[in-house]
């Protein structure tokens, strides 16, 4: 039988990709966390890690054990939560584990966010922040339950909750400066649609790429030109931003909370969703 320790050291080695954070987050020596790792190897006869200096790398049978700990470890987590849910009916407790861009959290999650954590003051917010394929990955390694972003076909595999709907818009400042400047980022439908109209109707168009619409939209409200963004940042009381050229019809999108399954979701990730009022796509 295995050591619930030493797969506990294990589990947190391959989380992290690394012995000296499993070692410093238990509160024990690397010494320790390497030798719980090779009494496991010893009791089932394989080997869990490659050989390799500086990468933490896992063989075929450290991939599976890191799998099934997973499961283990969720399910211990998830009867923790319960038991000190029925402590108190009327309070959640655990983690808000969820990720998401700088420019959603800025635009439409944060007061969600805030409020959330201070209705339930036992639960207490973990959060990534990343693109669509960092996301992606965190929430297939379970290190966040919920990833928010827009439809871009990197969540295929993860069921999906449709939370706001609406149009990219090209917005700028007012008065209109930089008319003929545009930013924009490297890909998307909505980028395509924009250069192709543009390459007939502005010929001499400028194009700056930049990878946030958060950042843009700041450089368009300082007048450096015409951001190309979801039209969710006019949500915002205190932005600057006017709608400009309403004439090019730019694409609609889709911004979406992603999770593995909603069945296994926490109670307090489940709860978190509810504050969402559009249905599932």
């Amino acid at each position: 039988m295995i050591n619930p320790f030493h797969l506990k050291y294990f589990y947190d080695s391959c989380q992290f990709s690394s012995i000296s954070r499993a070692a410093e987050l238990n509160r024990v020596s690397h010494s320790a966390v390497s030798q719980s790792i090779k009494a496991i190897e010893i009791s089932m006869g394989v080997s869990l890690l490659q050989h390799s200096k500086r990468r933490f790398v896992l063989t075929s049978e450290g991939e599976l054990l890191f799998q099934e700990a997973i499961k283990i470890f969720e399910a211990f987590e998830n009867l923790t939560e319960s038991i000190n849910s029925k402590k108190n009916l009327e309070s959640l407790f655990g983690t808000l584990k969820i990720g998401f861009s700088q420019s959603i959290a800025h635009a439409l999650l944060m007061s969600k966010i805030v409020n959330f954590c201070n209705q339930n003051s036992n639960v207490h917010p973990q959060i990534s922040i990343g693109n669509s394929n960092s996301l992606e990955s965190l929430i297939d390694s379970r290190k966040i339950e919920i990833g928010f972003g827009i439809e871009d076909g990197s969540f295929a595999k993860f069921e999906r909750q449709c939370i706001y709907k609406g149009n990219f818009i090209l917005a700028s400042s007012q008065p209109f400066k930089n008319k003929e400047t545009f930013l924009v980022g490297d890909k998307g439908s909505e980028v395509h649609t924009l250069r192709k109209y543009l390459k007939k109707q502005i010929p001499n168009a400028k194009f700056y790429e930049i990878q946030s619409w958060l950042i843009m939209s700041k450089l368009a409200e300082e007048g450096l030109g015409v951001a190309l963004i979801p039209d969710f940042f006019l949500e915002d009381k205190k932005s600057k931003l006017i709608i400009r050229y309403p004439n090019i019809k730019l694409p609609n999108y889709e911004l979406n909370a992603y999770f593995r399954s909603k069945d296994n979701l926490t109670s307090v990730a489940n709860k978190f969703l509810t504050l969402f009022k559009i249905n599932n796509s």
